[in-house]
């Protein structure tokens, strides 16, 4: 039995507070991942410091991961266009110093996006993270706000990038829509309507997008990645996401409940009922490459979960590994109004008993790279 578990930190890249808490969650060995955007003033100067730390922490035995946080709702796009034919990425009004910045999540135009536009600013991206770390080290392909799965179009050429370059991407497939029957388990957190993480999607628009992420669309999504022979992990638990908010205080009891999943029940991890629900939805959408791989992980019981974490410190402390690097205090397409939550992130981050729940469910925390 193959329990894993990717701990990933987002966002990576952008301003101090942000990158000061990956900092600290990776030398306490909190996380096992990092996704780092490219798309901001300073993001390389950030990124030839990461990679370092990297280096330093493998010869004490502990070598994490630094995947691209492809990012065309925060900073500037690298690929502009022409004159004539600007990118569709950019926002049109974005002028003078803010010249060349994407359009934000609230009221994404994703009718207008070509997807020229974005394959060309996603080889962009990786073009700069290359010339840092190397292909060779880049560890996944993840992007800021989920944008491209809520799109078909969107996400077939995000895919398509991630097999050209043989990157693992973040599953499509997110908490709610894969455990359906499961997730009526999850705590309730504060009685309201949908989830906290759905409302925000709500509060900025992304209810337009949401029959995208419909369980069916979203195993289509999975069908074609897995066609291009592209890897991911099984499910994606967003759930910590404004679940450590002061009102609600709930990430400790969600982490437990998303890894109890691997949890025995009949002689088998409870998390085999949920393949079982995809493989019977692959069946009805014909889609065969996941009704092949997901039968295959239910008889090896090879199954993994990924743990999204977005952190912060409550200022911005001076750091070794930031000196010298000038502060972004008000980054383009960053909430600066969750950084409280993402204090709390940070905090269950470093005092959630990891090393208790390894043992007791025979878990394994990986990096992307270490997906069978």
């Amino acid at each position: 039995m193959k329990n894993k578990v990717i701990i990933t930190a987002d966002d990576y890249g952008v301003c101090n507070r942000i990158d000061h808490a990956i900092i600290i969650a990776l030398r306490k060995r909190a996380i096992t991942t990092v996704s780092a955007v490219v798309t901001h003033k300073t993001s390389i100067q950030r990124l030839e410091r990461l990679f370092q730390l990297k280096k330093d922490m493998a010869k004490d035995g502990f070598d994490f991961g630094i995947g691209l946080h492809f990012c065309i709702t925060s900073g500037k796009a690298i690929y502009r266009g022409s004159e004539a034919s600007p990118s569709s990425l950019i926002h049109p009004e974005a002028t003078g110093e803010n010249k060349g910045e994407f359009h934000e999540i609230q009221g994404f135009p994703f009718s207008k996006i070509r997807t020229a536009d974005l394959t060309i600013e996603l080889l962009e991206q990786f073009r700069l993270i290359e010339g840092v770390i190397g292909l060779e080290n880049i560890d996944h392909l993840a992007n800021h706000h989920g944008v491209v799965y809520f799109e078909k179009k969107m996400f077939e050429a995000y895919a398509e990038v991630a097999a050209s370059k043989n990157v693992p991407v973040r599953s499509p497939m997110s908490w709610h829509g894969k455990f359906k029957g499961v997730a009526k388990k999850l705590p309730d957190f504060d009685k309201r309507f949908l989830t906290p993480t759905a409302r925000r999607g709500l509060k900025i628009g992304m209810w337009r997008k949401f029959g995208g992420i419909l369980y069916g669309n979203v195993v289509k999504r999975m069908g074609f990645a897995s066609d291009l022979n592209v890897k991911y992990p099984d499910v994606l638990c967003e759930y910590i996401y404004g679940q450590c908010e002061k009102s609600i205080d709930m990430g400790d009891e969600v982490i437990k409940h998303c890894l109890s999943q691997f949890s025995e029940k009949n002689g088998r991890p409870e998390i085999s009922d949920a393949n079982k629900k995809t493989i019977t939805k692959a069946v009805l959408k014909r889609e065969k490459s996941i009704q092949q791989i997901y039968s295959q992980r239910e008889l090896e019981q090879d199954f993994s979960i990924e743990l999204m974490f977005h952190l912060a410190t409550p200022i911005a402390p001076p750091d070794d590994l930031l000196k010298g690097i000038d502060d972004n205090p008000n980054p383009h397409g960053i909430n600066l109004d969750y950084f409280p939550t993402r204090d709390r992130e940070l905090d269950l981050a470093l005092n959630f008993k990891w090393d208790e729940h390894k043992t007791l469910l025979n878990l394994e925390y990986i990096t992307y790279k270490e997906l069978s």
